[in-house]
């Protein structure tokens, strides 16, 4: 196999490998709480009484509430990681589209070439063939 066909192997896979870490991190993202949480412990304070969380027993003066998430697309690292990578797969699919087309015109060239310095090997033996042809003539 060529180089580029190494390359836009390496580039799918990387593709599909990060087209399902996209959908993984959203779906993980679905079944998340966005109600008020504490600030100690992070359990979900919805529904709870008084100024303790029931799970650590801190003071919500002391530990802080984490107010609810809004709905939607949250940036962090790692999906600056995904998106990152999912942006140097596809440059890499292009480079090795790139490539393969190059080596593809470049072989067409070899070729062409090859047949046109044949075809000036058959002209020029044709030339000698019939100049000693010619010469033979000439002795008799």
């Amino acid at each position: 196999m060529s180089i580029a066909t190494y390359l836009a192997l390496c580039a799918a896979v990387s593709f599909l490998l990060g087209a399902t870490l996209v959908v993984v991190s959203i779906r993980s993202r679905r079944g998340r709480e966005t109600g008020p949480r504490c600030g100690n412990c992070e359990y979900n304070l919805t529904g709870a009484t008084g100024n303790r969380c029931p799970e650590c027993g801190q003071l919500f003066v002391e530990g802080g509430v984490i107010k609810g998430s809004r709905e939607g697309i949250r940036i962090t690292r790692r999906g600056i990681a995904i998106v990152t990578a999912l942006l140097a797969s596809v440059l890499l699919l292009f480079i090795a589209v790139s490539v393969s087309q190059n080596m593809a015109i470049q072989a067409e060239r070899q070729r062409a070439m090859a047949a046109r310095q044949a075809s000036l090997y058959q002209a020029a033996q044709y030339a000698t063939d019939n100049a000693a042809d010619d010469d033979g003539l000439a002795s008799t």
